[in-house]
């Protein structure tokens, strides 16, 4: 046996504790932000921290009137503490919240002895590129490009993370969590498959006499194989704490209409405030002893790491807003919001989509008195009669306007609507109409008919 030396080029995984760092602090809130910058100063004697004061932040002339913020905060205190006194509740209890659906799924992976570490930060990784309803919506491809990693490691994460509670977690589609949660039941088999696989449309029509002709297996096949489909979990989060604030939307930024100029303002009341302790850094260059110069100039790249990654976030998003704020301007000067995707936007500003995806995350964008979450200004288009594109919103508008303005004594039905919707030069399907409808929590024109 001969023994021979080459060399040979290959990929490394590069998902170094810095990025990690950093797209874990785009993703989070404000109130999140805070607490992980707390948590970092605690083990970072060079860092010097002073946590967002909220009811500051609540109370900023520029959001609302006076006698406005005087009952907003004192609600949101009374809402914290559960009493009417005085006493204001600590950060804690301001940040303080359940177990989010990321926590628990990063608790499962903690524990899973046969996963490395390299592996275990790939899988965090892709934990935190989740959506809210625990898909991957990112392509693999573009999280490659992101990370340096190649498409196989990112493959063997994914596998890890599918491997988790609740089943279905990590697929990329509705039909990958379907067939991820058939394979560990009893009801899996070649007609259950495919019809998850192939049949969705059909089975949200309950057209089972299509299905039968298209899969070759009798009625009561069909429907027995579609109540096992049905019964499945679509939204793997479902019942887990979102992250979101339910006491109060403290907006990541502000947009003001001064006489047709839009001003955008980051809100800066809620970040932290972030510095190096001066005299502790000295010991990275002066001190006498090499165990603490060394534990010194360890905590100052800590430190400094911290402080670009917390500006690269607000930095990430006002490029962010500031694009919104042109390519939705419409919007700002009193129309409609257009179709916008995260691709588009992702091209635009030089980025991956799973940037964008992460910089909505749980931030929000006051104006005129409401609050938005940023992920409302982005949807898919509608091809309008014109050859414009609409967006989603806009079309449930206007399905909302033209129901309330029926004669309810003869509702509109769902063809009726879609026939006035054409007129207005926005062509869709009745069946469209209907989803639509239904999302915006209309009822049927026989349960709106009034004598």
């Amino acid at each position: 046996m001969q023994l021979n030396q080459k060399q040979t080029l290959s990929h490394k995984l590069v998902l170094t504790q810095s990025l990690r760092q950093s797209l874990r602090y785009l993703q989070c809130s404000a109130f999140e932000l805070n607490d992980l910058v707390r948590e970092a100063a605690l083990s970072n004697p060079l860092l010097e921290v002073t946590p967002a004061d909220f009811y500051e932040a609540v109370s900023v002339d520029e959001i609302i009137s006076p006698a406005e913020q005087e009952v907003a905060v004192r609600a949101f205190r009374d809402y914290m503490t559960g009493s009417s006194g005085d006493s204001e509740p600590s950060l804690d209890s301001l940040t303080g919240r359940e177990q989010s659906f990321s926590d628990f799924l990063n608790e499962q992976l903690g524990q899973m002895r046969l996963v490395d570490d390299e592996m275990r930060g790939l899988c965090q990784y892709l934990i935190g590129c989740l959506d809210h309803r625990g898909y991957l919506d990112c392509p693999l491809r573009e999280l490659s490009e992101e990370t340096g990693c190649i498409v196989a490691e990112l493959e063997q994460a994914l596998y890890v993370i599918q491997m988790l509670e609740p089943i279905g977690v990590g697929a990329r589609d509705l039909s990958e969590c379907l067939v991820l949660q058939l394979a560990q039941s009893e009801q899996f088999n070649s007609l259950t498959l495919a019809m998850a696989q192939n049949g969705l449309d059909e089975l949200a029509r309950r057209d089972f006499s299509a299905l039968s002709r298209k899969f070759g297996a009798t009625l009561p096949e069909v429907r027995k194989a579609a109540d096992c489909i049905l019964s499945l979990n679509p939204v793997p989060s479902r019942g887990f704490f979102s992250g979101e604030q339910a006491a109060y939307l403290l907006p990541d930024a502000l947009v003001q209409n001064r006489e047709g100029k839009l001003i955008l303002t980051l809100n800066e009341r809620i970040l932290p405030q972030i510095s190096i302790h001066a005299d502790y850094a000295l010991l990275a260059e002066q001190s006498d002893d090499r165990a603490t110069q060394q534990y010194a100039r360890e905590m100052l790249c800590a430190a400094n790491s911290l402080i670009r990654n917390v500006s690269l976030r607000s930095d990430t998003l006002m490029r962010l807003l500031n694009y919104l704020l042109q390519e939705q301007a419409s919007f700002f000067h009193g129309g409609e919001l257009g179709s916008l995707t995260m691709q588009r936007a992702a091209e635009a500003l030089g980025v991956n989509v799973s940037t964008i995806s992460r910089a909505v995350q749980n931030k929000y964008l006051q104006f005129e008195g409401h609050v938005y979450p940023l992920r409302d200004f982005f949807s898919t288009a509608i091809r309008s009669g014109d050859g414009s594109d609409v967006s989603v919103q806009a079309v449930r508008r206007r399905i909302a306007y033209l129901v309330d303005l029926e004669d309810k004594r003869t509702p509109l039905t769902d063809e009726a609507i879609r026939k006035l919707l054409e007129k207005d030069g926005i062509s869709i399907s009745r069946r469209a109409v209907t989803g639509h409808r239904g999302a915006l929590g209309i009822p049927l024109a026989g349960r709106r008919k009034k004598c």
